[in-house]
């Protein structure tokens, strides 16, 4: 992982980025920034606040949780950014909303990052307060994995699909000490997925 200041941010804020975080950056001007066990904690803390704000008194749904929508401030409090894809959950009390799935026909920066996006906005068009948790989900693996997401879909929604089969496999199927993986998770976590 990386952090970077940016100069139209906040004086004490930076952003966490993935060493693959976008063609737009070169990561090379960014010192590497490394966490301890608990500043990883307290920051997916932090963001899972957040989100619980986020779902239960403001009613919205991010739809872009990734490594380049959270920023990290001078003392290490990690915050929620990047809403501009959030959308206000409607009045009807239903729990799923339908939602634009990632497209080819729209420009990438125009759509929320797909190698952290929910696969039930792939297949069914439709979101809730879990696809913000699954991709939650994803960005805690790629801080534990040195930045590199668990899904690369290189912006396409069938290799998307594919690597998802080759993930459920692993946190399924597969034991933590197999080889045929290259995730690095705490022991812990994989237990919580079990």
């Amino acid at each position: 992982m990386f952090l970077c200041v940016c100069p139209f941010l906040p004086r004490d804020a930076c952003v966490l980025l993935s060493s693959n975080s976008g063609n737009f950056l070169s990561t090379s001007f960014f010192p590497e920034c490394d966490f301890i066990e608990i500043e990883i904690k307290y920051g997916i803390l932090q963001i899972a606040e957040a989100l619980c704000y986020l779902h239960v008194t403001e009613q919205m749904m991010h739809r872009n949780i990734s490594p380049q929508s959270i920023l990290l401030t001078k003392r290490g409090g990690w915050k929620m950014a990047g809403l501009g894809f959030a959308e206000k959950a409607l009045k009807d009390g239903k729990d799923t909303y339908l939602c634009q799935p990632w497209t080819t026909k729209l420009p990438k920066m125009a759509q929320p990052d797909l190698n952290y996006m929910a696969p039930e906005i792939l297949t069914d068009k439709t979101c809730t307060s879990l696809s913000d948790i699954f991709s939650l989900g994803m960005v805690v693996c790629s801080v534990y994995n040195s930045g590199k997401p668990l899904i690369e879909a290189e912006h396409s929604v069938s290799l998307y699909l594919k690597k998802l089969d080759q993930v459920i496999l692993f946190f399924f199927f597969l034991d933590y000490y197999s080889t045929h993986w290259y995730v690095s998770l705490p022991f812990y976590l994989y237990l919580y997925m079990h």
